[in-house]
C-alpha cells in the first residue's frame, strides 16, 4: 500500500480504467448501492496491479465524500489467467479429438459396411455351393425322365408306322404310360429346380424387402438342405444327421422371407461348422447331427436349432451376437453372421434369438418370432 502514498486518485488509477472510476464513484455520491469494481492501479515504482475496489460515501468536514477500499488481486488474476489459456487450449485439444474420433467412427462405419457386404457375399458364396448340388439332382432326373420320353416315343412312333391292324396295342400302351409318367416326374423336379433357383434370388436380394407370407418350416427344410451341401462343398469327407420335427399348425407367417431365410442359413451353417470341427476332432464313433424343430406358441413361433459340435464356452456367450465376433479361428469367420441374424431377428421382425450351450457338447439357438398373419 505504501506504493501508492503521495499520489491522487487520478494518478493512481491506470488511465484505462479512470473514466469508469470516476462514473461510478459519482454513481455512490449519488445514492447508488456499494458495488464492487475491477481496476488496475498504477504504483510509485510504475509497476501496474490489479485491484478490487468498493466505494463507500461518507461526509467529511460538511462535505459529500467518497472512502475507497482496494484489494490487490494481481495474482489471482494471473491464476485466472493461466486458468484461461488452460481452458482454451484444453478446448482445441477436445475439437481436434473430436473431429479426429469423428473420422475414425466414419473410417469404422464404411469399414464395418465393407465388412457386411462381404459377409453377405460370403453367405450368398456358400449358399451358391450348396445350391449347384441340390440343382444336380432335380436336373439330373429331368434329363433321365425326359430321354425315356424320347425312347417311349420313338417306340410309339415305330408301331404307328405299322399301321392297323398289325400295331402291338399293349406296347403302344405301355409306351404312353412310360410318356406320361416320365412327363409327370421331369415336371415335379423341374419345378423343385425352380423353386430352389427362387430361393436363390430371394436370398440374393440385398437388405429388406417387402412383406410376405412364408412357410417357415419349408424355408427352414430348403436351408438346412443347402447349409449342408454347401459344406459338402468344401469338404466331401464331412455328413451329417438331420432331425426334423415341424408343427404343422403353425401356417404361413408375415416376414421378409429373404432376410429370415439368410438368417435361417447363417445359424444352420454354424451348427453344421461346429459339428464338423466336432467331428473331425473326435474318435470314428462320432455322428454329426443337427436338430430342427418348430413349435407353435400362443402368440409366437419358437424355431430350435441344435447341434451336438464342439460348443461355446460359458465366457463367451453373452459375446456372440457382438459385432466382428467369432469363435472361429483365423481367416474362417468375420464376426458378422450371428451379429446380422440378430438384427433381422430382433429389428426387423420384432422377435428374440438367445442360445444355450455347453462347451465340447451342444449349442442350440432359440429363435421367437412374432405370429404375425398381417403387418402393421
Amino acid at each position: 500500500p505504501n506504493l501508492l502514498l503521495g499520489k491522487s486518485i487520478a494518478e493512481i488509477v491506470h488511465p484505462d480504467y479512470r473514466a469508469i472510476s470516476k462514473q461510478r464513484i459519482q454513481q455512490v455520491m449519488g445514492g447508488q448501492e456499494i458495488s464492487v469494481l475491477e481496476l488496475k492501479f498504477v504504483r510509485l515504482d510504475g509497476t501496474v496491479v490489479d485491484v478490487e475496489a468498493a466505494a463507500i460515501p461518507f461526509e467529511y468536514q460538511g462535505k459529500a465524500a467518497v472512502a475507497s477500499i482496494a484489494k490487490d488481486i494481481t495474482e489471482r488474476k494471473a491464476a485466472e489467467e493461466k486458468i484461461k489459456r488452460l481452458n482454451e487450449k484444453l478446448e482445441r485439444r477436445v475439437k481436434e479429438r473430436t473431429l479426429q474420433l469423428e473420422e475414425s467412427v466414419e473410417i469404422l462405419q464404411k469399414t464395418q459396411n465393407q465388412l457386411i457386404v462381404q459377409e453377405k457375399l460370403a453367405s450368398l458364396g456358400r449358399m451358391v455351393a450348396g445350391i449347384s448340388h441340390e440343382l444336380k439332382n432335380p436336373l439330373h432326373l429331368v434329363n433321365n425322365f425326359a430321354e425315356q420320353c424320347m425312347i417311349a416315343a420313338r417306340d410309339l412312333q415305330q408301331e404307328l408306322k405299322k399301321g392297323s391292324p398289325h400295331w402291338n396295342q399293349e406296347k403302344m400302351d405301355e409306351s404312353l404310360y412310360v410318356i406320361e409318367k416320365s412327363a409327370a416326374m421331369a415336371n415335379k423336379h423341374g419345378q423343385r429346380a425352380d423353386s430352389i433357383i427362387a430361393g436363390m434370388l430371394l436370398h440374393s436380394r440385398g437388405a429388406s424387402g417387402e412383406w410376405q407370407l412364408v412357410d417357415v418350416n419349408l424355408l427352414l427344410q430348403e436351408y438346412a438342405d443347402l447349409a449342408f451341401h454347401s459344406m459338402r462343398a468344401t469338404d466331401r469327407t464331412f455328413n451329417v444327421t438331420f432331425k426334423t420335427n415341424f408343427d404343422d399348425s403353425i401356417g404361413l407367417v408375415k416376414a421378409v422371407p429373404q432376410d429370415i431365410s439368410r438368417a435361417f442359413f447363417n445359424i444352420l451353417n454354424n451348427s453344421l461348422y461346429a459339428a464338423r470341427q466336432r467331428f473331425h476332432e473326435q474318435p470314428t464313433d462320432f455322428v454329426p447331427m443337427v436338430k430342427v424343430n418348430t413349435r407353435q406358441l400362443d402368440n409366437q413361433i419358437e424355431i430350435r436349432i441344435w447341434d451336438n459340435g464342439t460348443g461355446i464356452p460359458q465366457q463367451k456367450i453373452d459375446k456372440i451376437f457382438e459385432p466382428f465376433f467369432t469363435t472361429k479361428p483365423a481367416g474362417e469367420g468375420t464376426g458378422l453372421g450371428l451379429s446380422l441374424c440378430y438384427e433381422i431377428i430382433t429389428q426387423e421382425h420384432h422377435g428374440s434369438i438367445r442360445v444355450k450351450s455347453q462347451e465340447g457338447e451342444f449349442t442350440e439357438l432359440i429363435v421367437l418370432l412374432p405370429d404375425q398373419k398381417t403387418k402393421e
